[in-house]
């Protein structure tokens, strides 16, 4: 049998701060996989460029102000 390890593992509470940076590149990874992933689907991308525009569109101009 081996000697167990010496090293204590380190638990989550005792893991180092995140920084900002930390935090950027993070949300950067997200974003790559997030678009990689809506290239792949067509029927979400078509109402991801709806969602986005033409319901907007549609809602800002049928809009009625009354005084």
């Amino acid at each position: 049998m081996s000697a167990p390890s010496t090293q204590p593992v380190p638990r989550l509470a005792e893991a180092r701060a995140m920084t900002l940076r930390d935090h950027v590149a993070n949300v950067f990874r997200l974003v790559i996989k997030e678009l990689r992933s809506i290239r792949s689907d067509p029927t979400m991308l078509i109402l991801v460029a709806y969602a986005f525009t033409i319901s907007v569109n549609t809602v800002a101009t049928g809009a009625v102000r009354t005084p």
